[in-house]
This record gives structure tokens, sequence and C-alpha cells, in this order.
């Protein structure tokens, strides 16, 4: 009886789908990019454990902030620019993680490439909504379309 409730929690309240969400948002203020990534939690365990188990260290750690620097990448005006982390937090199944690029004037170009989850999920669909004062949009990113140059 345990297991079959056990089994029937775990159908009802795990999803079926696999979605990331990121806020790029410009601060024309402090000239700067806000940037919001949302993750669901059960996604990240998934690759933790799953990185975990192909790892050849015996103390593998996991670190989503390097994970994430790793696979999600901006380039403003053709030059790759740098993640700043300011932090994580979790609320109820999601975890938002913080970043900031600094000196952000005048953008023309803005590549973004989000290969976030890529390696766990086939089926992983990256959203990403843009807000500049020029104009407001959202992308999709997947597999065989991981990186969109917006103007």
């Amino acid at each position: 009886m345990k297991i079959l409730i056990v089994c029937l929690f775990t159908i009802l309240f795990s999803h079926n789908y696999h979605v990331s969400n990121t806020l790029i948002h410009q601060n024309t203020e402090v000239n700067t990019l806000e940037i919001t990534i949302k993750i669901f939690s059960e996604d990240l365990n998934h690759l933790r454990e799953n990185l975990k188990t192909h790892s050849q260290e015996t103390n593998y750690e996991f670190d989503t902030n390097e994970y994430i620097q790793k696979n999600f990448k901006l380039t403003v005006n053709k030059k790759l620019v740098k993640l700043v982390p300011l932090g994580r937090e979790v609320e109820n199944e999601l975890v938002y993680c913080y970043y900031e690029v600094h000196e952000v004037i005048n953008i023309q170009t803005l590549e973004i490439e989000n290969t976030i989850l890529f390696d766990l999920f086939e089926d992983q669909i990256n959203m990403i909504d843009i807000e500049l004062p020029k104009f407001k949009k959202r992308i999709l990113l997947e597999h065989n379309h991981s990186k969109e140059t917006v103007q």
C-alpha cells in the first residue's frame, strides 16, 4: 500500500515538461543587465545526480553557478560579457538564480546561447524574455536551436 501511495504521489506531483525561463532586463539607470534564471528544482536534482554518477571525482560537488556559467552565454554588441552572480533562492519547486552584467550601454545586438539542461533532457526548452528600452521579445531555444541574436 505504501508503495502505491508513493508511486501515485510521484505521478501527480512530477512535471512532464522540461522548461527553464530566463528574464533579461536592461536597467538603464545603472547601465546593467539584470538576469533571472528559473529552473525546476527537481530538474536540477536530476542533473546533480546524473553528473555525480558520471564524474570521475570521488568527492564530486555540484555547483549551480558553475553549471549556469558554462551553459548560458550572453554576447552584447559582439562582445562576450561576464555574468556576475548575485545569489539564488528556492521558492516552492523553482530555483531562482540571479546575475548581473555591468557597464551595458546602447545595446545594438544581443546574442543568447542557452544550453541549460540540454545534456539531460531531449525535450528541454529554454524560454527567454528580453526587456530592453527598444523592445520586448520572447525567444525559445531548444536542442536544434540553442542560440539566437536579437537586434
